[in-house]
């Protein structure tokens, strides 16, 4: 009986999709519906037991629905070590880690310059802490030779320091000037090339947000996404206090953008100078929080069963991040994968209206 509610919430949010529309609202007495049917149901006394044999073939389905996720699925999806290395390309490659990393530690520094065709004396590093004379190496692939030590607390800066920063970092690279972004990392980059006309020729993002997840107001203020921000500070205070996280969701960026209702997405609604092309390499564990295309054409793939820290590692992403520096075209999401997002939409009230 459960299963069957949960296909059917599933099932609700497939047919009534209006993200952001106050008919969505309409979703809740249906749900709401099942919900007291799903209730009564389990409620009831049971008509009949499982037997061992019944009890055995439910748990070895959902032993096996495990190793599908876990082991089968991740194969198909053909991660597998790049068998030769592109010849060097020209100009310089610069990496944006995102959010909670620190100099030479997060899932960017882990990128290999080398499979995209760049030197490690091509590739430099984005400091959030803006110009200096570099730090240590960490986990990064290459020495870490220009930008400022910077910190966790350092990547949650007001928006306007990370561009300025971005643009300072930019002076003196060799062009063209490739950059590769991972997570928030894409919103300092679009920022800063479609306020600051920065001289950028390609723009690859890994596992980037084009919308806001749960907009929240305040701390003490009662309003739209005020529990759903109660729920974020209580999450956010547990990692820090046990050393895991150092991310503030009251901190100057993280209010600016997520947030704030409508703040990503009239980032990126600002179109890039014509001669820069970009591309998104989107996780597909990401696709149900943010099913909606990037806007302006911007092709979009999303190879293999990947995580959103496990993009940068991937030789599957480094294959697509290749097709797209060659020129080639970008392979698009299948539209099924897309639609896991829709299956959300039951579960939730409508998003606030900016």
């Amino acid at each position: 009986m459960l299963i069957l509610y949960l296909v059917a919430l599933a099932v609700v949010g497939v047919v009534w999709r209006r993200p952001g529309d106050i008919s969505q609202v309409l979703i809740v007495p249906f749900s709401g519906g099942l919900t007291a049917i799903a209730a009564m149901r389990l409620s009831a006394p049971p008509h009949h037991r499982l037997s061992p044999r019944g009890v055995m073939l439910v748990a070895f389905s959902v032993v096996l629905a495990l190793v599908a996720l876990t082991i089968v699925i991740p194969r198909l999806g053909g991660d597998s070590p790049v068998d030769t290395r592109p010849p060097i390309r020209h100009g310089s490659l610069l990496l944006i880690a995102g959010v909670d990393t620190n100099t030479g530690n997060g899932a960017l520094f882990r990128f290999d310059p080398h499979a995209v065709g760049f030197s490690c004396r091509q590739t430099f590093y984005y400091s959030y802490r803006g110009r200096g004379h570099g730090g240590p190496q960490g986990d990064a692939r290459c020495p870490i030779r220009r930008g400022a030590p910077y910190g966790k607390p350092d990547t949650t800066r007001p928006l306007r320091e990370l561009t300025a920063a971005l643009q300072a970092q930019l002076v003196g690279l060799p062009r063209p000037v490739v950059i590769v972004t991972h997570s928030q990392g894409g919103w300092i980059a679009w920022s800063g090339i479609t306020t600051r006309a920065i001289r950028v020729q390609q723009l690859v993002m890994l596992a980037p947000f084009n919308e806001g997840l749960a907009p929240y107001p305040r701390p003490g203020v009662n309003g739209p996404g005020a529990a759903g921000g109660l729920a974020v500070r209580l999450v956010t205070d547990i990692g820090r206090s046990v050393g895991i996280s150092r991310f503030d969701p009251d901190a100057p960026l993280a209010r600016e953008l997520p947030g704030t209702a409508g703040a990503v997405e009239r980032l990126v609604a600002r179109r890039l100078p014509r001669p820069v092309r970009a591309a998104a390499v989107i996780a597909r564990g990401d696709l149900p929080l943010e099913p909606r295309a990037w806007p302006h054409g911007v092709p979009e793939a999303c190879p293999g069963w990947l995580t959103h820290p496990g993009l940068p590692t991937s030789a599957a992403v480094t294959r697509a991040v290749n097709r797209f520096l060659d020129g080639d075209p970008l392979g698009r999401c299948p539209a099924w994968i897309a639609a896991i997002g829709h299956t959300t939409d039951a579960f939730g009230a409508p998003p606030p209206r900016a």
